[in-house]
């Protein structure tokens, strides 16, 4: 009796046991997915950044005559064609002076032909030796001249009326525009030079002239082959950046008369005209008319 018990009483101790554990927890609910097939194709590679572009060609456009802005014909940012008008410099000066030039041309054309006339005549004359030979060498002499001066004439005409035409600034290119450094009623001017020289007109009183200037403009400048429309002469002082001196060869010497005439034909130097003379005391000839200056100053000579 005793061996049939032992299996029901564990039994019962093991029922009682597990009667206080708790159920389970239920499996989580399955979370739906989506299935597509894979399948290669070309897909565009695509690249972002931040970074600056600037065109191929860029061109400063700078005024050729100095003066008023007058309009500003574009807007920054719009695309030009070459040739499209972005500046319009007041006309009016430059105008007044073709003008002026129109009837210089016309004199001297009218003088022209009333020497050659006049040659003309002593030809005859000195053939029949009722003239002397000088007067009709100066008669010739005198057409030569005025062939000259028309020439000069016609020259000046011609710069007058590029001047007019400089009154516009069109776009040297196309592309697009930049941000405009000036505003209406501006003062335009050509600076952006490396010097200033100081002139003063002379009409060959003192020195050969060698300097065309006109209308505020340093127009040539030549030391060495002077032409009949030159009269102001380079006077005092010069001034000259560094980069200027950049032109000049290395280990060489050279004139600045030849650096000076190459700026001026560039438009990198600018003038200024002194109205007054003064005087040089470098020479002899200075010396003694800084003399007869101050006697005529102080009523009385001076020594030195």
């Amino acid at each position: 009796m005793k061996n049939a018990l032992v299996p029901i009483l564990l039994a019962a101790f093991v029922a009682g046991c597990n009667s206080s554990a708790k159920a389970p927890p239920a499996a989580p609910a399955a979370v739906p997915a989506k299935v597509i097939e894979v399948q290669p194709r070309s897909v565009p590679i695509v690249v972002e950044g931040v970074g600056q572009v600037e065109g191929s060609k860029e061109v400063e456009v700078r005024a050729r005559v100095a003066g008023t802005l007058k309009r500003t014909l574009y807007k920054e940012g719009d695309v030009v064609k070459p040739g499209t008008v972005l500046f319009q410099i007041d006309p009016e000066p430059f105008e007044i002076a073709l003008a002026q030039s129109r009837s210089l041309l016309a004199q001297e054309s009218a003088r022209n032909e009333q020497v050659k006339r006049e040659a003309g005549r002593l030809k005859d004359l000195v053939a029949q030796r009722a003239i002397s030979q000088k007067e009709f060498d100066d008669a010739t002499s005198n057409a030569k001249l005025s062939d000259a001066a028309l020439e000069a004439a016609k020259a000046r005409l011609r710069e007058a009326e590029l001047n007019v035409s400089y009154t516009t600034v069109t776009a040297p290119v196309g592309g697009v525009t930049g941000r405009s450094q000036h505003s209406e009623g501006s003062l335009i001017t050509t600076s952006g030079a490396d010097g200033l020289m100081t002139v003063l007109c002379n009409d060959n009183q003192w020195d050969r002239s060698n300097v065309v200037f006109r209308d505020g403009n340093l127009l040539r400048y030549d030391k060495r082959q002077q032409t009949p429309d030159m009269n102001y002469v380079d006077y005092g002082v010069a001034l000259l950046r560094r980069v200027a001196g950049e032109r000049l060869p290395d280990n060489e010497v050279s004139d600045l008369a030849d650096l000076y005439r190459d700026m001026v034909a560039e438009g990198r130097m600018v003038g200024y005209e002194v109205t007054q003379r003064f005087y040089e005391i470098g020479s002899p000839l200075g010396l003694r008319e800084t003399q007869e200056y101050l006697a005529t100053r102080k009523g009385g000579p001076t020594s030195s």
